[in-house]
């Protein structure tokens, strides 16, 4: 056998066991998120019926779509946390806009997905930062990153 046959067969032999594995290129993709703080225990009370919506989720594409979901809310964090000159989000409609927007704008494409998952996510973060417009004060900031950090933290919880 020459040296180019044993190439042909290595390569083969991959392929096959590819073929036969099947591993899923999304793991590989989307890494599990970095380890994500756990919340206060008030924030985790709040976010248990949504580890419980994502635990129940038979979708195959949960594992994708959630970790998906869980880099988003990490990253909205990130956006609300910048308070200085280039901040973005200076009140509390810009943080539930940039929540209701999100998902379209990542192109997530999960809305009717999964029962009760947009509500739930919507509700705990009226909840937590309330419904009037009110220009964030450091305390109110903090509460914007922290909800979306649980939420992150939750999804998690729920894979």
């Amino acid at each position: 056998m020459n040296k180019n046959n044993g190439v042909l067969w290595l390569v083969a032999a991959v392929l096959i066991g590819v073929g036969f594995f099947q591993p899923s290129i999304s793991s590989v993709i989307f890494k599990p998120a970095a380890t994500i703080a756990t919340p206060s225990d008030d924030l985790q009370t709040r976010c248990a019926k949504l580890t419980d919506i994502v635990r129940s989720a038979k979708n195959p594409e949960k594992q994708t779509d959630m970790k998906k979901l869980v880099g988003l809310y990490l990253d909205l964090a990130k956006l609300i946390s910048i308070d200085d000159e280039d901040t973005v989000i200076k009140n509390t409609e810009e943080i539930r806009e940039a929540n209701r927007l999100s998902g379209r704008m990542s192109d997530l494409n999960i809305k009717n997905k999964y029962e009760d998952l947009g509500p739930e996510l919507n509700s705990i973060v009226l909840a937590y930062i309330g419904e009037d417009n009110v220009v964030l004060s450091p305390e109110l900031r903090q509460k914007g990153v922290d909800v979306f950090r649980a939420l992150a933290w939750a999804i998690n919880q729920g894979l």
